[in-house]
């Protein structure tokens, strides 16, 4: 049964609230106001929405399946009462999350408003009501329920340790997809096995345990701790886990610093020893000493779920530049699913982890979310996961956000955010495993908002106290999750405190065994991306029959397509000034070396705003139909002639994520040629970082080297200083 989404679009930012009376009124028309079901009945045509055997109600399923399913018929109560049921129930769905229980710190800087449909007592329910058994809109999969019964439930499941936004999701099968299972959960109960439990606090124990060694061994040495988020590293156990096992082959993670030593060793596999040296700086890859050093490489692994099923993992190399690795892991990840497999965008998951005031105050986070479902830039989905300290730096989220959470800008992406409270594993555990399921049957971006605390200031030779003492308080007699994790098990049996005992002095045997095997690492042991290696001189000759059968490609129309009359005699002056022995122009001659590129098995891929026509009319490697809506690339056939991929894509409005894709993707693609435009000369200023960080100096920083050429256009022609700055010295 077809969901009538234009329906629902049409209502603009209310299109949630429309589709939320469409699925009342598909399970009963009464269940809405008139003027609603009119509006529905017209829309529906003659269909039913629903039909009744006997006392027995049937309606359409919602999961994108045929066919209808049982549900239990509606109570007969007051029209006043259930409509009171269905808002509360509706309330709890959309805004539940503003009272949940997510912040491990009662003093916290997080907090959300209040929100005045969460208030049971303004729906003016009685005592006698609260006994009288109403329709409760399919919540944990049940027709009806008692009212007091439904008020606890609701409590319990949306303002838990998980606070869940999922009614900004227009597709109906996806909000569904999360609402059913949320709402599950707390019906099957929410502990996972005892094996499970186990892994998990084994992970917090590692995680937990890494930190203060470190601290005791590198006083006063900055790393960027994990302390109070060590969470993060039984989530990402879980979801690499649930990767192998579920069709995932690599996953590529980018982060900054906080907690990346802590995952680069925990989670990736780096060797402690390495990770010494990088402190002593015993690198043999510099002899002044390289510093932060280690905050910046990337390292390669294999993970081992529990059944036994294995993923390569890995971490790329970034700079200071926090968010700025977004788009170039995404470009990675792209590389990797285009050659290694065949397109196979469930085969290399994106995790991208940020931290709370860069993930809001980085303007290039939007501009990667905005690639997330582009179909020359989309990677079948990122999971992004926030260590949300609460704190950036020294400053409070009322000063350095204008929305509730950080993760607000998700929800213009139609991504699901989970909330999580940074003390409860389990809850953390599920929301990564469910996250995981989403974005392999939706394709689409995932945030996991890991809501926990820094125990020491944005460095470990900080003073937070002197910023936020009220706060750094009650953290400095707080527990840490491992410990209290610990606790739970140990109440429920699964481990006794030798069991946690024993834990603990498996990872310190291990870390001290480390320590007296230092040596210094290998060239290059740095970064699992190394990109293309130095070659000889190409030969660049290209035969003069080649180069005419190239040309004329570019006029060999199909049958039934009909170019601009103007730009057709352009094209056809551009193929007869080949043998007429004229001057070729600048776009005639690039199309003709894409053209013997492809011929070789060289692939190209070019992008940039307006390059498939050319900002300034000169390209016209994409023509247009002129009298319908379709086009036509003649070079595809060049492509498939010589095996190789061809890509010529309008990026969106954005020079940062696009130039850091494209840097990226030409890491891993070696084998052809990866181009990005810039619309002016100019608009480079707007991927400066890129050009800097990355494309300038990541062979110094740590060997990863890149093809991606920039195309620079106005550079000297005399406009002035707005559109005459992409000077060739800039980049030298």
């Amino acid at each position: 049964m077809e969901e009538p989404t234009a329906f629902f679009a049409s209502y603009g930012q209310n299109a949630g609230y429309v589709q939320e009376l469409f699925e009342l009124y598909r399970t009963d028309r009464t269940l809405v106001p008139a003027e609603w079901a009119a509006k529905f009945d017209a829309f529906w045509g003659d269909e039913s929405p629903s039909y009744t055997n006997g006392t027995t109600t049937y309606r359409p399923h919602t999961n994108g399946s045929n066919g209808f399913h049982q549900v239990a018929a509606a109570p007969s109560v007051s029209a006043d009462l259930q409509e009171r049921a269905f808002k509360l129930v509706r309330a709890y769905r959309e805004r539940g999350h503003l009272r949940a229980k997510v912040n491990p710190v009662s003093k916290g800087v997080l907090t959300p408003p209040t929100h005045r449909e969460l208030q049971v007592e303004q729906y003016g329910f009685t005592a006698s009501e609260l006994s009288t058994e109403v329709n409760c809109e399919r919540f944990q999969g049940t027709g009806s329920m008692k009212l007091g019964e439904l008020i606890s439930a609701l409590d319990s499941t949306y303002c838990g340790s998980i606070g869940a936004e999922f009614s900004h999701i227009l597709d109906p099968e996806a909000r569904e997809f999360v609402r059913e299972r949320f709402e599950a959960r707390a019906l099957r109960g929410t502990a996972p096995d005892a094996p499970t439990q186990k892994r998990i606090l084994q992970k917090l124990i590692d995680a937990e345990a890494m930190e203060s060694e470190l601290h005791r061994k590198y006083v006063g040495q900055k790393r960027f701790s994990l302390q109070g988020g060590e969470l993060l590293i039984p989530m990402l156990d879980v979801v690499l886990s649930e990767g192998a096992n579920s069709g995932v082959h690599e996953a590529v993670i980018g982060m900054a610093h906080r907690g990346r030593l802590n995952v680069l060793t925990n989670t990736i596999g780096k060797p402690l020893s390495q990770l010494f040296n990088e402190f002593e700086d015993q690198s043999v890859s510099t002899v002044l000493g390289s510093g932060d050093v280690k905050y910046h490489l990337g390292y390669s692994g294999t993970h081992t779920a529990p059944n036994g099923s294995t993923l390569k993992v890995s971490m790329a190399p970034n700079p200071s530049h926090l968010e700025f690795v977004n788009p170039v892991l995404e470009g990675l990840c792209r590389a990797r699913q285009d050659i290694a497999y065949n397109h196979e965008r469930t085969a290399v998951l994106p995790v991208l982890i940020h931290g709370d005031a860069a993930v809001i105050g980085q303007g290039v986070v939007f501009e990667t979310f905005n690639l997330s479902a582009l179909s020359g830039y989309a990677t079948g989905g990122s999971l992004h996961i926030v260590i949300n300290n609460q704190v950036g730096f020294t400053t409070n989220p009322e000063e350095s956000r204008s929305t509730v959470y950080c993760s607000d800008l998700a929800k213009c992406f139609e991504a699901p955010v989970f909330h999580v409270n940074g003390e409860d594993p389990e809850a953390a555990a599920w929301v990564m495993e469910l996250a995981l399921k989403y974005r392999n049957r939706f394709a689409r971006d995932v945030v996991i908002d890991l809501i926990c605390y820094r125990k020491y200031g944005h460095n470990e030779g900080d003073d937070p106290s002197f910023t936020q003492p009220i706060l750094y308080s009650e953290i400095s007699a707080k527990r840490t999750p491992a410990a209290l994790y610990t606790e739970t098990l140990v109440a429920r049996g699964v481990i006794s405190e030798a069991d946690a005992k024993a834990m603990h002095e498996e990872y310190l045997a291990r870390f001290k065994a480390a320590d007296g095997t230092r040596k210094p690492g290998a060239e290059g042991d740095a970064c699992p991306l190394h990109g293309r290696l130095h070659s000889p001189e190409p030969k660049t000759a290209v035969k003069a029959d080649t180069i005419r059968a190239v040309a004329k490609t570019l006029v060999s129309y199909p049958e039934g397509f009909t170019p601009h009359p103007k730009l057709q005699k352009i094209l056809e002056k551009r193929v007869e000034s080949l043998d007429g022995g004229k001057a070729i122009d600048w776009g005639f001659a690039e199309g003709l070396g894409f053209g013997t590129l492809l011929l070789e098995g060289r692939s190209v891929r070019l992008s940039g705003q307006d390059c498939g026509r050319g900002t300034f009319s000169q390209r016209h490697l994409v023509l247009s139909h002129h009298d319908e809506m379709s086009r036509f690339v003649p070079f595809e056939s060049l492509a498939k002639t010589g095996g190789a991929r061809l890509e010529i894509l309008n990026s969106p409005l954005s020079e940062a994520a696009v130039l850091g894709f494209e840097f990226g993707y030409s890491s891993i693609a070696t084998d052809g040629l990866t181009l990005w435009e810039a619309q002016f000369g100019d608009f480079a200023n707007g991927a400066q970082v890129h050009i800097d960080q990355f494309i300038a100096s990541s062979e110094a920083k740590w060997g990863q080297r890149s093809g991606v050429v920039m195309l620079l256009p106005h550079g000297y022609e005399g406009q002035g200083p707005e559109h005459s700055s992409a000077r060739l010295e800039r980049y030298l």
